[in-house]
């Protein structure tokens, strides 16, 4: 499996269980709260394991040092 394509749901998904529970928690149960608010970060957590042990690895296709890259956007061509 490759890490590498999920990157981006490290952030994301913290983001969106605070959002959930922001806008619905009062209209939620209590126990949705919870597992909304534990979820994100756990998930958030073990891509970050996963993408880690992938780069230590050596990965696929990375650099010498074997860290994980991703470009989302490129801000100035140079």
């Amino acid at each position: 499996m490759h890490v590498d394509r999920l990157l981006w749901l490290i952030p994301t998904l913290p983001l969106v269980g605070f959002l959930i529970n922001g806008f619905f928690g009062n209209r939620l149960a209590r126990p949705t709260v919870g597992t909304v608010a534990v979820l994100g970060p756990a998930v958030a957590f073990v891509l970050s394991v996963l993408a880690f042990l992938q780069a230590s690895a050596g990965g696929h296709g990375h650099e010498a040092g074997g860290f994980a890259h991703q470009v989302l956007w490129q801000w100035i061509a140079a």
